[in-house]
């Protein structure tokens, strides 16, 4: 018993150094730190922001501290910014804004007393919520300040991201894990990969050219029958036995078929270039609900992705009609 016991103390050196890291570290704030991203398209409530702090704050309080604070800072459209000093403030105040919400940024500053050492541990927990976070902000996020400028060059957007700057390696993961299983639980945008099957959108090139080519196919086998059956009813055995003015009505029916093919042709292509495009256009997301210009900017996605899946089925439906008339007339003609 008493050398298992031992197996949870700390030597003398180890805590030696330990405290004169956190010493060190306090001095010159400088922190081991971990990050992780979240690519998930999610929309974030106020409610799901509480949610939140209150898993955070639940951790922290298994440890005895020497300090805490939170702070949270929220950025508009139009650069405005609205700074909370306190997690009171944050919660009290009134999203009536007319702007949407770009970013909010939540820091948790932690001292915490473990009882290994004698020194208190300061722990930092960021998160940033945002809806144009690319992977070059990434590398030059300053989590307490404001983005630096640059060009937007990647399209793929990182709506979350998490950093926790710490001595203690448990609590570091601790924190980063709490942060990716809130994450885990938030809803999802409906953006163009959940409107529509992603084997669909990946392969769009093909379902594309499958409807054109089957249009023209379906076509091409109507004029053909047509032209046959013009043939048969001159009661003739060979090509050599028609009349001149049989010749003739050929090539003029033929001359019209082609013409007709080729106008179905062009339609059959405008209809596979909607059904591509629209299956190809990244459909706009915003990551946040809390006030009355992101909640605007929710019912305007809404009615885009609507309209999407109108266009993609009207395409479909397009296609299938022009085949069936196609059909519909052949059959008529050759009856």
């Amino acid at each position: 018993m008493g050398e298992n016991t031992n197996l949870l103390n700390v030597s003398e050196t180890e805590k030696f150094i330990t405290d004169y890291k956190a010493v060190y570290q306090a001095m010159t704030a400088k922190h081991d730190c971990k990050s992780r991203i979240f690519s998930r398209k999610v929309k974030v409530r106020l409610e799901d922001i509480i949610d939140l702090n209150d898993r955070v704050t639940d951790k922290l309080r298994n440890y005895q501290d020497a300090g805490f604070s939170i702070s949270a800072t929220a950025s508009f459209v139009g650069h405005k910014t609205i700074e909370f000093s306190t997690w009171q403030e944050f919660e009290k105040h009134k999203w009536t804004e007319s702007s949407a919400i770009n970013s909010i940024t939540i820091i948790w500053e932690f001292n915490a007393v473990l009882p290994q050492y004698g020194v208190p541990q300061k722990h930092v927990l960021v998160v940033k919520i945002a809806d144009g976070l690319k992977p070059e902000e990434m590398l030059n996020v300053v989590f307490a300040g404001k983005l630096e400028n640059i060009e937007e060059i990647e399209k793929q957007m990182y709506p979350v991201v998490a950093r926790v700057d710490f001595i203690n390696y448990v609590l570091g993961d601790e924190l980063l894990n709490i942060v990716e299983e809130w994450d885990s639980g938030l809803e999802t945008q409906d953006g163009e990969e959940y409107v529509f099957p992603q084997c669909l959108v990946k392969n769009r090139r093909k379902f594309a050219y499958a409807l054109n080519y089957a249009t023209n196919i379906v076509t091409l086998i109507c004029c053909i029958k047509i032209i046959i059956f013009l043939l048969k009813s001159y009661s003739v055995a060979t090509i050599s036995e028609l009349t001149i003015p049989n010749l003739s009505q050929v090539i003029w029916i033929s001359g019209f078929l082609i013409l007709g093919y080729i106008f179905i042709n062009k339609i059959s292509q405008w209809l596979a270039n909607i059904f591509y495009r629209v299956l190809g256009e990244e459909t706009m997301t915003h990551v946040f609900s809390l006030n009355k210009g992101d909640r605007n900017i929710q019912k305007r996605i809404d009615k885009d992705v609507h309209k999407s899946k109108i266009y993609v089925l009207g395409s479909i439906f397009g296609t299938f009609v022009v085949n069936l008339i196609c059909s519909i007339i052949c059959a008529i003609i050759v009856k």
